[in-house]
């Protein structure tokens, strides 16, 4: 399928180096659109932003949706985002594919849902806590069914034009490359053996004696720390040390999640954090520290504002 538009992943880092790549992204005479730009000074240089959920909290609406609908980006122009995940790259095929005049059938909507579904954490009411990962039960929670992509398209050593290229290939078929199906299977195994050795560390935070739901920490530099977290309690903080964008150096990251938006109101913790510390931001489900830069704040401080803002429901 021929390619309507260049694809990019900007650079959220305050760094020269940063600058100058995100400079050579913007050149572009046709312009530059956004897909979840998270980043105001890069969303700012934007033709258009793409991103419901971060923009006007609209959690029930993700990008993938959007770019179904909205008017198409010049021909030429860039398609950019902060981070390649599976609602960012989906926008890109979504766009590429309409641009070149592609049906979008019963199949591939069925996929651009999932992918959705996905993303905003369609998964009804909090089932409660379950069965963590363990060497004898390596999937106690299920599969998605999106596992491999979703490992294809945050593999940082593929270029974005590979990974768009990988996801127009997945919507059309339903097929990812083989390797990643076998990567998914090893991930997990090696999850399972971080757990059971106490490299992923996972501790349950009481809110007050007659609060029956707790809130969950995850010190994890795996990509699982969240869905770990929710196999314990509904409301989940997640700390990595070794968070990495790209080749990017590591840095600690935080992220604080709700499966619900009725167990913990993340807005307002956001907005407490950010105070702490400019440059917290997300959705009313899901946001976290500054990209980029290691947070400033310790794992005290960071729980005390989540617990100050979990709903006792």
């Amino acid at each position: 399928m021929e390619k309507r538009y260049e694809f990019a992943i900007l650079d959220p880092r305050n760094l020269p180096a940063s600058i100058e790549a995100n400079d050579v992204v913007f050149d572009n005479p046709k312009g530059v659109y956004g897909i979840e730009i998270t980043v105001s000074k890069l969303a700012a240089r934007c033709v258009l932003n793409i991103d419901p959920q971060h923009t006007v909290g609209d959690v029930d609406k993700c990008a993938v949706e959007e770019a179904l609908f909205v008017g198409l980006p010049e021909f030429g122009s860039t398609l950019a985002t902060v981070r390649a995940d599976l609602d960012s790259v989906g926008s890109m095929a979504i766009f590429n594919f309409r641009a070149n005049g592609q049906v979008l059938g019963s199949g591939i909507m069925s996929r651009i849902k999932k992918i959705a579904d996905f993303d905003k954490f369609s998964n009804g009411p909090y089932p409660g806590s379950r069965e963590l990962p363990s060497s004898s039960n390596l999937w106690p929670e299920g599969k998605t069914g999106l596992e491999a992509l979703n490992e294809a398209i945050l593999d940082f050593k593929m270029s974005i034009d590979d990974r768009v290229e990988v996801m127009q290939n997945w919507l059309l078929t339903g097929l990812v490359p083989q390797t990643y199906e076998d990567r998914v299977e090893v991930a997990r195994e090696k999850m399972v053996a971080a757990i059971e050795n106490g490299e992923i560390k996972i501790k349950p935070v009481s809110i007050d004696d007659n609060y029956k739901i707790n809130l969950v920490i995850v010190e994890s530099s795996h990509f699982f720390a969240t869905t770990l977290g929710y196999m314990l309690a509904p409301v989940v903080v997640a700390v990595n040390t070794q968070f990495r964008q790209g080749l990017g150096e590591p840095y600690l990251k935080y992220t604080i999640c709700t499966f619900r938006q009725e167990h913990a109101d993340i807005n307002s913790a956001l907005s407490e954090l950010a105070t702490l510390e400019p440059g917290w931001g997300g959705s009313p489900t899901i946001g976290g520290s500054p990209q980029g830069v290691s947070s400033v704040l310790d794992i005290e401080t960071v729980v005390g504002v989540i617990k100050r803002h979990i709903n006792r429901v």
